[in-house]
C-alpha cells in the first residue's frame, strides 16, 4: 500500500521538503558551472573552427555535455528518487575517431544535453531566488525576536510600538513562509525535473517514473509532471 500523505501542517518538517529544497540550490550552483564551461567550450570551437583544434574543443565539449546529462539523471534519482530512463545516443557505423564525432554532431540528443547545460543556469536561478527568498523569511522570524528586543527596535519597526505586535508581524511571516515552503519546493522541482525529462530523458517527451512512493515520506507522492508517472504499490 501507499504511504499516507503527510499532512500539510508537517510536510516543511519532512525529509522531502528539504530534500527538493536542497535539489533546487544545488541546481542553481551546478547551473552555473554548467553554463560556464559548456558556453566556453562552444565559444573556443566556433572560434577554432577553421583548425583542427576546434574539432578536438566541439568533441570535448559534446563529451561534457553528456556527462552532465548522467550526473543530472543520477542526481535527480539520489535527491528526488527518480527513475530516469536514459535517451538512446546515435552510434557510428564503423569505428573510426572522425566518424564518431560526426554520429555525435548530427546527434540530435547531443544538442540537446548542451541545450539542458545552457538552460540550467537561468532556470536554476529563478529557483534559488524564490527559495532564498522563503529562507530570508524564516531566518527573520527565528531570529527577530531576540534581535528587537536586543536593540530594542521593535518600537519603530512595523507593528511597533509593542513588542508583541511588532514580532506578531515579522515572525508570523517567516511562520507563513514555513508553512509556504512545501509547496514552493514541490512547484520548483517539477519545472525542473520536466526539463530534465524533456531533454534528458528518453522518449519524445522523457520518461520518469517513481517507483519507490511507498517509503515516502513527503506531502506529494509524485512530482505531478506530465512526464511522471503515479507512484505504483509494490
Amino acid at each position: 500500500m501507499l504511504k499516507k500523505q503527510t499532512p500539510w501542517w508537517r510536510a516543511q518538517f519532512t525529509r522531502d521538503t528539504w530534500s527538493r529544497a536542497l535539489y533546487v540550490v544545488l541546481s542553481a550552483v551546478l547551473g552555473v558551472l554548467y553554463f560556464t564551461f559548456v558556453l566556453l567550450g562552444l565559444a573556443l570551437a566556433l572560434y577554432a573552427l577553421l583548425v583542427v583544434v576546434g574539432a578536438f574543443v566541439l568533441a570535448g565539449t559534446f563529451a561534457l555535455a553528456r556527462a552532465i546529462a548522467r550526473w543530472e539523471r543520477a542526481r535527480a534519482g539520489a535527491m528526488l528518487g527518480l527513475t530516469i530512463v536514459a535517451p538512446t545516443y546515435r552510434q557510428p557505423q564503423r569505428p573510426g575517431l572522425l566518424r564518431r564525432f560526426g554520429a555525435r554532431l548530427r546527434d540530435p540528443q547531443t544538442w540537446k544535453d548542451i541545450s539542458y547545460a545552457l538552460l540550467s543556469l537561468p532556470i536554476g536561478a529563478v529557483c534559488f531566488m524564490l527559495v532564498a527568498a522563503l529562507g530570508q523569511m524564516i531566518f527573520r522570524a527565528v531570529t527577530y525576536p531576540f534581535i528587537a528586543l536586543a536593540e530594542n527596535t521593535y518600537a519603530t519597526d512595523w507593528g511597533g510600538p509593542t513588542y508583541v505586535g511588532a514580532v506578531a508581524l515579522h515572525s508570523g511571516q517567516g511562520l507563513f513562509a514555513l508553512f509556504l515552503l512545501p509547496l514552493i519546493v514541490r512547484g520548483l522541482t517539477r519545472l525542473q525535473t520536466a526539463t530534465v525529462g524533456w531533454l534528458l530523458a528518453a522518449g519524445p517527451t522523457g520518461q520518469l517514473d517513481r517507483p519507490h512512493a511507498t517509503g515516502h515520506d513527503g506531502a506529494d507522492g509524485n512530482l505531478g509532471a506530465s512526464s511522471v508517472s503515479r507512484p505504483v504499490a509494490r
